[in-house]
């Protein structure tokens, strides 16, 4: 219910992911998120030998700018990792599974 809380309430940005909504059932819950077309920056690394610098620097960037947003908004991100983040086919990436992070009550 944590994740559902901070998907619901955190202020859009590009490059989080996009929440629909909480569907529950008797055994389970089901996330309706935004469909991302893509892969995870994972497999896109383990692809590659080497981002260039700007490359490295555009998805650095990135990733800033929606910890940024996040940290602004008192959520916590705790754990960031290349396995959740999705490197769209357009080139930029989205922030997913917001399952361990924490909204601070201050």
């Amino acid at each position: 219910m944590n994740e559902e809380e901070i998907l619901r309430t955190a202020p859009k940005h590009p490059f989080l992911v996009g929440f629909h909504k909480l569907i529950k059932d008797t055994n389970f819950i089901y996330f309706v998120m935004e469909y991302i077309e893509g892969e995870d920056l994972f497999d896109t690394i383990t692809k590659m030998i080497s981002f260039n610098e700007d490359k490295t620097k555009f998805l650095v960037s990135q990733i800033l700018c929606v910890l940024e947003h996040l940290h602004s908004n008192k959520i916590i991100y705790r754990d960031l990792k290349p396995e959740n983040l999705m490197m769209c086919t357009n080139g930029y990436l989205k922030l997913v599974d917001m399952g361990t992070a924490k909204k601070l009550k201050i």
